[in-house]
């Protein structure tokens, strides 16, 4: 596994953390990627679109694979500077994929 930490160039404002990346280059077939941090959000939203459940037990992490555009928008619920920071992408190699997605 890979990992990409998203954590310079967060903008905040009202409750909400918005940054903006790039997809990850060099992704072969099979390649998964995750998104991941550590602490709560209320929402999470990647390019418009709301991502699943945030509220659940342990770290959240989902699979944005199919979701992942050229340039992304990633918002979350909180201005958390702490959460903020702890934002990563998680690149899986399809031999080490997690078994359950959330």
């Amino acid at each position: 596994m890979h990992t990409i930490r998203l954590r310079a160039a967060w903008e905040t404002a009202e409750g909400r953390g918005t940054r903006r990346f790039n997809r990850p280059t060099g992704l072969d077939a099979g390649t998964r990627v995750w998104i991941a941090w550590d602490g709560p959000a209320n929402d999470a939203v990647l390019n418009g679109e709301a991502i699943d459940n945030v509220f659940h037990c342990g770290p959240p992490r989902f699979d944005i694979t199919e979701r992942l555009r050229p340039a992304n928008v990633l918002e979350l619920g909180t201005d958390n500077g702490a959460v903020l920071e702890s934002v990563r992408l998680e690149i899986v190699e399809p031999e080490s994929a997690p078994s359950s997605s959330r």
